[in-house]
């Protein structure tokens, strides 16, 4: 999955101190709660909806029948 840091998701490269304080921070902070979660949540449903993922086996079957 593709998510941009700081803006859809907050990553940390272990669990550290690092990790605990973007918890505490997301935990302390509706506002950016709100905000990473309904970002992430575009970026589902405009990649990785069950219509577009239907569309690329689509295309593949197609590929495969013409081949034939």
């Amino acid at each position: 999955l593709e998510f941009v840091d700081g803006e859809e998701i907050l990553l940390t490269k272990d669990v550290d101190s690092e990790f605990i304080q973007s918890v505490l921070r997301v935990i302390a902070d509706p506002a950016l709660r709100k905000s990473l979660g309904e970002r992430a949540r575009q970026k589902v449903l405009a990649r990785y909806s069950w219509e577009r993922e239907v569309g690329k086996f689509e295309r593949v079957y197609e590929g495969l029948d013409s081949k034939g």
